[in-house]
């Protein structure tokens, strides 16, 4: 378009706007100038412009001009635009002094700006429908941005900053050869088809990665999500997957000795979970929790899990699992399968610095290394200790068993046992001065056995309640049975003995077994501070310190006597006999012997249809009605009773009764 000095022929200036003909127009007022043209200036648009005239509106500070697609806008404002040449064949627009804007107040769909690719592309040719090139050598601390897009305030219900449909999936809708993708808010959704990145980073500074339908795909490079919201970071959903091996799956067949996935709670405060695997399986479902499968691995120390915290000290646990509800199932479940484990293998094994402290190894094997004899290596605070099959054995160390429940602590059940030695077998080779067994009714309050031993034996049955043997000891100050109740005073017993339905058995019963007894020897020898006031020893004889107070009367059972030629034998009287029965007599010279004097003791001797003789056991000292000699005796007549006293020591006072009860004095010993 040419505008030239001239005379024009027709005017058509109009008030508000300029309008060019086929031919020369005319200048009117000041309108032409030596180096410029002056259109109308207006403040409001034209109320109906033709076609092809135009003007410059005062209040927008832009060229505006009619078309047939209605009224357009050549650009102005404060900041300036300026073509270097108008865009035709190819032409370059040149920016050089301030951004060329493009205002778009279009209310429909249509869009600003519509850039149509008509032309195909054929052979092995490749174009770029848009193409943005910077080709300077930028050098600044700012960024530079080859695409820039801002989308201010909006209430669409889905706003899009940039939106790609493609033919197919297989199609590349954006794709990286070198860079990386930033997203520093906002989420990044993939509805269909698939995400390359060929080399390079993905890195998610903020926001969301949402793949809708279609693959992620990066071929070389890495994938890094840095995330400042208090969200998820990494969110993938598969609600399509049934039986499918994973819905995530990572593999290499390079690495070595590196990790295949780091989890890494790198923050000082952070107290939750690291991993957490969650299923929503309902009640019956067989879910795993978290499966790991190494098949190819055989002598190789390989480890299925590896927990280290070498900084724990107090409160953390290695492995913790919680099953509230558990009632049937396993918290802990090992299996060997094919039952391989051997000697050297172990289901449990803890280590305290690569040294064993305790293991569970083959058919279950328990072994606890513990740290010292008298220190705890198995404690049990509630509950039972059940040995269904085979021995419980302590080589070195006590057992102690603490109950706390109003029952038994200990209980031993053996119903296969028949002609054992024992059901307990406590023993000792070393054992001196101590006690075997120790059992201590350690309550103030105690008032129970302390010791109940009970047979269920029938009523023919011949069982022992407590049986003591020990053969070996002769000379030696032992007890079979010794009670010591040192602060007794009026209603215990040392012994007592109940038997309410006895008739001909014995309540105490004792042997001295083929007649040994001798001397001192006593059954029963009744004690007040090592000195004896009741004893009963040899052949029965009962000495008694104190007064006999007899309710019902006494009466002494007789004792066999019959006379020897010189009183040994069946002829002495065995000391404490009271009463005895002279029989089988048949020879007067015959004698008998008095027991050892002891003052205050009376022997009777009964009838005899022959006579005899009666000595004390030392004639020469010890006299019958004060008669002695080396052989002095008294003659006893035949069918006499005969009553000696005990004066002294030395001294035996003897009367005899007759046939019909006149008593007189025994004649004296001569």
């Amino acid at each position: 378009m040419i505008l030239k000095k001239f005379i024009p022929k027709v005017s058509l200036f109009k008030e508000d706007r300029l309008a060019f003909a086929t031919t020369y127009v005319e200048s009117r007022g000041n309108q032409f100038f030596k180096d410029r043209m002056r259109i109308p200036n207006v403040a409001t648009n034209p109320t109906s412009p033709g076609l092809g005239e135009f003007w410059f509106d005062t209040a927008a500070d832009s060229f505006e001009g009619k078309t047939a697609a209605g009224i357009i806008s050549f650009g102005g404002g404060t900041g300036g635009s300026s073509l270097d040449a108008a865009y035709s064949n190819g032409t370059d627009i040149t920016v050089d002094n301030g951004p060329m804007t493009l205002n778009d107040g279009q209310t429909d769909t249509s869009g600003g700006l519509l850039i149509t690719k008509s032309g195909a592309v054929t052979g092995a040719d490749s174009a770029s429908i848009f193409y943005v090139n910077s080709t300077g050598a930028h050098d600044t601390s700012g960024r530079v941005t080859l695409f820039h897009g801002v989308m201010g305030t909006e209430t669409a219900t889905t706003p899009e900053g940039i939106r790609l449909t493609m033919n197919a999936n297989t199609d590349n809708a954006i794709k990286l050869t070198k860079g990386a993708v930033i997203l520093d808010d906002g989420a990044l959704t993939l509805t269909s088809g698939a995400l390359t990145l060929t080399s390079g980073n993905l890195t998610l500074t903020s926001g969301d990665l949402t793949l809708t339908v279609g693959d992620q795909t990066i071929t070389d490079g890495s994938l890094s999500i840095t995330d400042a919201d208090n969200t998820t970071s990494l969110t993938l959903v598969n609600n399509t997957a049934t039986n499918a091996n994973s819905i995530v799956d990572i593999s290499s067949t390079s690495i070595t000795t590196g990790a295949i996935m780091t989890i890494n709670a790198n923050a000082a405060t952070a107290d939750g979970e690291i991993l957490e695997l969650i299923s929503a399986g309902d009640t019956t479902s067989t879910g795993t929790g978290l499966s790991m499968t190494m098949d190819s691995v055989t002598t190789g120390a390989a480890k299925g899990i590896s927990v280290v915290m070498a900084g724990a000290t107090t409160a953390a646990k290695g492995i913790s699992v919680t099953m509230d509800a558990l009632t049937t199932g396993d918290m802990l479940y090992l299996d060997n399968g094919g039952g391989t484990l051997t000697t050297n293998g172990y289901f449990i094994n803890c280590n305290d610095d690569d040294t064993s402290v305790f293991t569970v190894g083959e058919n279950g094997a328990t072994v606890i290394a513990g740290s010292a004899e008298g220190t705890d290596a198995l404690t049990l605070t509630a509950g039972d200790l059940t040995l269904t099959d085979g021995d419980f054995i302590v080589t070195a160390g006590e057992v102690a068993l603490t109950s706390t429940a109003n029952a038994a602590g200990l209980v031993l059940v053996n119903n296969t046992i028949t002609t054992a030695a024992s059901l307990i077998s406590a023993s000792s080779t070393s054992l001196t001065t101590g006690a075997l067994m120790t059992l201590n009714a350690n309550a103030a309050a105690h008032d129970g056995e302390v010791l109940e031993l009970i047979s269920a034996g029938d009523a023919t049955s011949t069982p022992v309640g407590l049986s003591i043997t020990m053969p070996d000891i002769t000379t030696g100050a032992a007890r079979g049975l010794e009670i010591t109740m040192a602060k007794v005073t009026t209603t215990g017993f040392g012994i007592k003995v109940t038997m309410d339905a006895l008739t001909t058995g014995d309540m105490l019963y004792l042997d001295n077994g083929g007649g040994t007894m001798t001397g001192d020897g006593k059954f029963i020898n009744c004690n007040d501070d090592n000195v004896s006031v009741f004893a009963v020893s040899s052949g029965g004889a009962t000495a008694i310190t104190g007064a006999l107070t007899v309710t019902a009367g006494i009466q002494s059972v007789g004792a066999d006597v019959t006379a020897t030629s010189d009183g040994t034998t069946t002829g002495t009287i065995v000391d404490g006999t009271s009463i005895a029965l002279v029989q089988d007599n048949d020879d007067a010279n015959k004698i008998i012997i008095l027991p050892t004097p002891t003052p205050g003791n009376i022997v009777w001797f009964t009838s005899e249809d022959t006579g005899y003789k009666l000595r004390s056991d030392t004639p020469a000292s010890v006299a019958i009605n004060g008669g002695t000699g080396a052989s002095a005796e008294s003659a006893v007549g035949a069918n006499v009773v005969v009553r000696c006293f005990c004066n002294s020591a030395t001294k035996w006072i003897c009367t005899q009764f007759s046939t019909d009860g006149t008593e007189s004095k025994l004649a004296a010993a001569t």
